[in-house]
Parts: C-alpha cells; structure tokens; sequence
C-alpha cells in the first residue's frame, strides 16, 4: 500500500480508463484525466492510496474531506490544461456541454449533507476478488479516522450492481438516489 501524489496521475488515469471505460470522465480521454488526477492529487485534503505489483498500479481509492468546494479548487490548480481539453471534447461533441454542467453542480444533487467522499475506487480486473478493494478501503477508513472524519459518501451507478453489493456488505447505508449523466446513482453513507 503506498500514498498517491502527482506522480501517480498518469497510473490513475489509465487504470481509471480500463475499469471505468462507461463513465463520463472516462469520454473525456486520457489526456483530460491525467490533467484531472494531477491536479486532484496535488489537493490538501485527499487521501489517495494505490496497491502496486512490480511497479503497475493494481489498484487505487480516492477520498477527499471537503467535495463541496473540489471542482473549484480542481480547476484552480491546473485551469489552462484541464479547459483546453475540455474545450477540444465541445467541439467534437457539443452535447457533452449538459455532462459537463452535471459535474459542475454535482454535490448539490447528492440526497445528504455529508462532504467527506469516496470518489474513485478502481481495482484492475485481474486483481479482483483478491481483497485488493477490501485494503483500499479498509486504508481509506483509516484514513479519515485520522483526520477526525465523522462520515463519508460514495456514490455509484444503479446498475452496477458489484458494486453496490460491495457497499452494502461494507455496511454502506443507502440513503438516496439522485439522476446525474442520464443515469440513476445510489448515494451510501458510512459513519464511523
């Protein structure tokens, strides 16, 4: 188990592409979620941690204490790179600009008041079903325990079912749904 930086953005983008290939930022390319994970990880209040086998990134879990001001302070931190390519995927796809509004106002959909999140968990699917999430997690609890975290959500699309079975075996409570990128999400609160 090893911390995340910067370094990593380019092994999180990548592991993000192959085990999240339908999600939104995912249509947005390599290059935008490098640019994305890059800055993310440069943020105070990330807790990022990644699982590695002969130096490849097997797995990943992103957390952050503070969701409410992210995509602000995200933008801040690397504005030029992240609107260039942003503003290339508008060209080509101009419908994209209501996805990209989703994202924009995305905690205001979410059904609690809970900023602590859990925003990316991706586990390379060879390395699934070896308890790689189970210590991604279990390292995020840690985690937020330590920075006095009382709570946390995380936030998964309704069919994905794996995944909303992971959560509730980790004793996730739902606690909500909300509609974002023409999808339905389940929204789970865990307190600690």
């Amino acid at each position: 188990m090893q911390k995340l930086t910067a370094i990593n953005a380019s092994s999180c983008a990548r592991l993000h592409l192959k085990c999240l290939p339908e999600d939104f930022l995912a249509s947005l390319g390599y290059k935008f979620l490098y640019s994305l994970y890059k800055s993310m990880l440069q943020l105070d209040d990330i807790s990022a941690w990644g699982i590695f086998y002969k130096s490849e990134l097997t797995g990943f879990v992103i957390g952050i204490s503070d969701s409410s001001t992210m995509t602000i302070r995200i933008l801040r931190k690397n504005f030029k790179e992240l609107v260039l390519w942003l503003t290339f995927k508008l060209i080509v796809n101009p419908l994209i600009i209501f996805n990209l509004l989703d994202t924009l106002f995305y905690s205001s959909r979410q059904p609690h008041k809970c900023e602590s999140e859990l925003l990316f968990i991706g586990v390379s699917e060879k390395w699934r079903r070896n308890e790689v999430g189970n210590r991604l997690i279990e390292q995020l609890f840690r985690d937020f325990k330590q920075k006095g975290i009382k709570c946390f959500s995380v936030n998964v699309y309704q069919k994905n079912l794996r995944a909303n079975l992971f959560y509730q075996k980790l004793n996730g409570k739902l606690i909500g749904e909300f509609y974002l990128y023409h999808q339905h999400w389940n929204s789970y609160l865990f307190k600690f």
